[in-house]
């Protein structure tokens, strides 16, 4: 059966600000993502019997259903109406480190449905598209722009900006996982003194001038942190 084989990119968030929270119980944030070089692999292969396998060689990564790339293939299937007659096998080849808010899973998760369009040639309309990927999870909209993106709302609107220049990042893992809805249940607007209108206007001008962005931050930092 035919299968391909996608890197899966990591991201980093060049600006986070978190505004308040929403009537749905989420926090609304206004962030700038950028995808970066260092990735996972996902092999992909498309079988001629129902269902979805998943597997992983990474520490920690869960197999099966619980999977968000398995939710991922499994929610195409059934949009694209072959659920009934073809399936997926996955294998998930792990250098992103999981839990350190690089988006490994839901890069594997945008990934999956990016290697299933190709392997079916059946690619879903934008809205179905970006629905599916909004509700698999908040990060993972921004995988299927990729480069630099505005996220909005719950980070899920996204919206493709004006490419940041090159440049080399140094991701430092100091080996600990955190989980994300803890960080936003330990956040506080205490900790957030930055004006985000300012430092998101200073991002957007240097990306406009091509110039390495000067003002960069997460209010998310100190909740992670924070003893």
């Amino acid at each position: 059966m035919p299968s391909i084989t996608l890197p899966s990119f990591a991201k980093i968030n060049w600006t986070l600000d978190v505004v308040g929270r929403r009537d749905d119980g989420y926090h609304e944030l206004r962030t700038i993502y950028q995808t970066v070089g260092l990735a996972d692999h996902v092999a992909v292969e498309l079988t001629g019997e129902p269902g979805v396998e998943v597997s992983s060689d990474g520490a920690g990564v869960p197999d099966g259903p619980s999977n968000i790339a398995h939710r991922a293939a499994t929610g195409f299937l059934e949009a694209a109406g072959l659920a009934g007659e073809a399936g997926a096998r996955i294998f998930i080849h792990k250098e992103i480190p999981s839990g350190g808010g690089l988006g490994g899973g839901s890069s594997n998760a945008a990934t999956t449905l990016v290697a299933l369009e190709r392997l079916t040639g059946r690619r879903l309309s934008e809205a179905a598209r970006f629905g599916l990927a909004r509700r698999l999870g908040a990060d993972v909209p921004l995988f299927l722009v990729g480069g630099t993106v505005l996220g909005v709302g719950r980070g899920d609107e996204v919206y493709a900006l004006e490419d940041a220049p090159p440049a080399h990042l140094v991701v430092a893992n100091p080996g600990v996982a955190v989980e994300t809805a803890a960080v936003f249940r330990r956040f506080s607007s205490e900790l957030t003194p930055r004006d985000p209108a300012a430092i998101m206007l200073s991002f957007l001008s240097a990306l406009r001038m091509q110039t390495p962005p000067t003002m960069v931050g997460n209010d998310l930092e100190s909740a992670v942190v924070k003893d």
